[in-house]
């Protein structure tokens, strides 16, 4: 079993203040050892907690944990090109918010 400081070094991001681009977009995101890193400014986009990690997959399947929150999202499309970003941050949204909602118990 990995040790909790080991996962979290992992989770932690390495680009420091940089960051990537990717299709001629400057990225939101770090990137920790595997995994992507939700920042600050991606927080406003899809209502996951700073630190969250996640990552996809090549027919747009994408998953999310947000620790913080409790909450993983899983998302499984089948479908090329990779071309799906803005509806996997709205369905990201989406979900986070109906499951942090006050009136659920």
């Amino acid at each position: 079993m990995l040790g909790e400081n080991w996962v979290d070094s992992l989770l932690t991001d390495q680009l420091g203040g940089d960051t990537f681009i990717f299709g001629g977009i400057r990225g939101l995101n770090g990137f920790g050892l595997g995994v992507g890193i939700t920042s600050k400014a991606r927080e406003k986009i899809t209502h996951a907690s700073p630190g969250s990690f996640f990552w996809g997959g090549a027919l747009n399947c994408s998953y999310l944990v947000d620790r913080t929150k409790g909450i993983i999202t899983v998302f499984m499309f089948q479908r090329t090109p990779f071309d799906l970003p803005a509806e996997l941050s709205a369905l990201e949204r989406l979900a986070i918010d109906a499951l942090t909602a006050d009136d659920i118990e």
